[in-house]
């Protein structure tokens, strides 16, 4: 069984589209479990329409999105998780029926694969992850292209102090412990990879990383990312929008991406 999770709140313009490719999956063994923060937007109503399709449906408060994400692991039984938020969606109908068409060792903990990037106006990128080693996947992947080991994740859970970066938090735990981490050459999910996002998260979510890496605040790195960031903040804050998504969208096509090309070559 491969346990699905959605979590949402306020999000009608995107739920549909998440629930259908969710639903839409050619694996038949899949527990669909959607946790929504009390929405007030129609939400609950759009959701209600395929809750006989659903293995759990709950709609209440809660403490943010990972204290959302701990209630459906909760809920969980299957070998396999994966979170699949509102406004992501699997890149086919067959992906998950093509990342589990092969068995996996024992000691692997968290598998996964590819992602495509959407940007506002720019298009899309794929972003491969298939030279990530050591002490950099943790940080690195996306949980919509990841699926967690259920044992692993219902015992570790996300840590709620982390408000951002609690599913690298996870991942880190994983790896400290001596988790395998198996890559699948397979592009997995699609996410949005600019909007909604602001400066403060942004800080916040450097700031989140670095205590997970266990970095000094006065350490040479950290004051250096950090500048960094700052920088990519005051773009985004004096660009209009669509220049601020070209820069990112060609950061991450010609150096994220093409650099972990030129890495396997």
């Amino acid at each position: 069984m491969i346990t699905v999770i959605t979590v949402c709140y306020n999000s009608i313009d995107t739920i549909e589209k998440t629930i259908m490719s969710v639903l839409s999956q050619t694996y038949t063994n899949i527990e669909y479990i959607i946790v929504d923060g009390a929405s007030t937007d129609g939400t609950v109503e759009v959701i209600k329409r395929y809750k006989d399709l659903l293995s759990a449906f709950v709609s209440e408060p809660d403490k943010g999105i990972y204290d959302a994400m701990n209630k459906a692991i909760a809920m969980s039984h299957g070998k396999w998780v994966n979170f699949i938020n509102s406004g992501d969606t699997f890149v086919n109908n067959q992906v998950i029926e093509n990342v589990f068409s092969k068995s996996y060792n024992d000691d692997v903990k968290v598998i996964y694969g590819d992602v495509v990037r959407t940007f506002s106006d720019q298009g899309t990128t794929v972003q491969r992850f298939d030279n990530l080693k050591g002490g950099t996947i943790q940080y690195n992947l996306n949980h919509q292209s990841t699926f967690a080991d259920g044992d692993t994740i219902r015992a570790l859970k996300f840590d709620l102090k982390y408000r951002l970066a609690a599913d690298a938090n996870f991942f880190n735990e994983v790896y400290k412990h001596g988790g395998n981490f198996q890559y699948v050459p397979i592009v997995i999910s699609n996410y949005d990879a600019v909007d909604g996002a602001s400066a403060k998260q942004l800080i916040t979510l450097f700031n989140e990383y670095a205590d997970i890496k266990g970095l000094s605040k006065c350490s040479l790195r950290r004051i250096w990312g950090h500048i960094k960031m700052r920088i990519q903040v005051f773009l985004m804050e004096i660009l209009p929008q669509n220049i601020y998504n070209k820069l990112i969208h060609l950061y991450v096509d010609n150096v994220v991406v093409k650099k972990t090309s030129k890495k396997l070559r």
